[in-house]
């Protein structure tokens, strides 16, 4: 089988349970794709931020923190303007 690698491109404000549970999934149903997972903060809370730290323990796992909140396409536009892999995939 032929992988691909696939970056995963979750955006976070204030909504660190959710997010949680979006990459617990994505780790449980997802075997046949080489992937990892951005996260973005969009400038939440300290305490929403800090809640999402334990998350990036996990080797597929990127946590990014904008200090500004750049709105859903500004993120889009600012990661994917950063070396990320071929095939891309964002879930709001």
């Amino acid at each position: 089988m032929n992988l691909r690698k696939v970056s995963i491109i979750l955006i976070n404000y204030n909504s660190h349970q959710f997010t949680q549970d979006c990459v617990n999934s994505i780790a449980e149903k997802t075997n046949d794709v080489d992937y990892e997972i951005i996260i973005v903060d969009n400038n939440s809370t300290v305490v929403d931020y800090e809640a999402l730290k334990p998350i990036a323990d996990h080797p597929r796992v990127r946590l990014i923190r904008s200090r500004i909140n750049l709105g859903f396409s500004g993120v889009i536009c600012w990661v994917c303007n950063s070396p990320i892999h071929r095939w891309t995939i964002t879930i709001s």
